[in-house]
């Protein structure tokens, strides 16, 4: 398990493996906005030539995990009614939690990576200019995503190959 608080993911770890016998839980820590941490996470997982099965990419639950941005940022992406109160369909921890346990299980989803997901299914198209459920059109735009890839490489000074 890749975490920020590796204190708070060994108790996390510790639960896991106590309720379902899985002594293989592991803990790394791994800081997603410190680009020399995800590289130091990701030579480490290399060494140990475990198979990866499943990426989940979560975010998006108001748990605090906001707390880089303003109001006025978070209130832009319509998270917030007009007296400050946040929309009806934000989620729990636990119901927010519900759809990567679903990522992780899913036969639906196997042979299939790269989906947008939510309430435990494949996101739809949202409407124009709708920010609270759905995945925008240019999220899935494959030019556009090329383009993202190519800035990234030259940001990282770094080339991806694949086979």
């Amino acid at each position: 398990m890749p975490v920020l608080n590796t204190a708070k993911g060994e108790a996390v770890a510790a639960d896991v493996r106590a309720n379902t016998g899985n002594n293989n839980v592991r803990v790394a820590a791994l800081d997603l906005i410190d680009i020399g941490s995800v590289r130091a996470f990701a030579k480490s997982f290399l060494a140990t030539q475990l198979p990866l099965h499943i990426l989940i990419n979560n975010a998006g639950i108001m748990t605090g995990l906001q707390k880089d941005l303003t109001f006025d940022e978070m209130n832009a992406m319509g998270w917030f009614d007009e007296h400050g109160k946040p929309r009806v369909g934000f989620k729990s921890v636990e119901g927010g939690a519900a759809t990567a346990t679903w990522a992780a299980t899913s036969k639906l989803l196997e042979d299939r990576g790269g989906e947008y997901l939510e309430d435990c299914n494949v996101a739809k198209l949202a409407a124009e200019g709708e920010r609270i459920s759905g995945v925008n059109a240019h999220a899935l735009d494959k030019g556009a995503a090329q383009q993202l890839w190519k800035l990234s490489e030259q940001l990282l000074d770094e080339r991806f190959s694949f086979s």
